[in-house]
């Protein structure tokens, strides 16, 4: 039930680094396994990202809320870094809330991930220029609900800011399974640039 709220511009509110995802280069190694983040908010208060995890195994993220972040609401996994450290994999999301209530956060996103062979389920993200961002591999995304607009522009005149160029779904990866997600009041629905399957989705 905690809630943490950013102060000062950082890149994230929390950074969770895991350990190695193999030691010595062999599969099997050290991996942490069965850790989660349950409950809680974390704010980046529009002067910062709210959650960059890394160094996954089998970790579960459920019931926490993602609000005004700069950047990105929750990255997962870092392509700057060696996949056996930043990376990750059979992750099970679940009740994750994302929202946006102040302007001047325009180009942000909601989940970014960069892990594969997971699973999220029951995301909701409310006013992120982009929503829910896919990088990886055979993610499966379960009635994940994606909505922007009602954040006025920070100019008088502007097209509302988390509309003007917005997408919902952002699905740059292969293998992917979308099932029952709902794109709703963004410029674009889904944006599909990999092999990926929409069974019961509507925009």
């Amino acid at each position: 039930s905690a809630s943490l709220k950013a102060v000062r511009p950082m890149p994230f509110v929390l950074t969770y680094v895991g350990r190695q995802m193999e030691d010595g280069g062999h599969a099997g190694g050290g991996g942490d396994h069965n850790l989660f983040i349950r409950g809680g908010v974390f704010d980046g208060n529009g002067c910062a990202g709210g959650v960059q995890a890394m160094g996954l195994r089998h970790f579960t993220l459920a019931d926490t809320t993602y609000r005004n972040a700069r950047g990105v609401g929750l990255q997962l996994g870092d392509p700057a870094l060696p996949n056996t450290v930043a990376g990750g994999y059979e992750i099970v999301a679940d009740n994750l809330y994302f929202v946006c209530t102040r302007p001047g956060l325009a180009g942000n996103i909601g989940l970014l991930t960069y892990i594969g062979d997971s699973h999220f389920t029951d995301i909701v993200v409310v006013d992120h220029t982009v929503g829910i961002c896919d990088r990886r591999w055979s993610n499966r995304f379960t009635r994940c609900h994606v909505w922007g607009g009602p954040i006025p522009p920070a100019k008088p005149g502007e097209m509302r800011e988390m509309l003007k160029d917005s997408i919902c779904f952002d699905i740059q990866s292969d293998g992917c399974i979308l099932r029952d997600c709902y794109a709703d009041t963004g410029a674009i629905g889904f944006k599909i640039a990999g092999n990926t399957s929409l069974l019961g989705c509507y925009y």
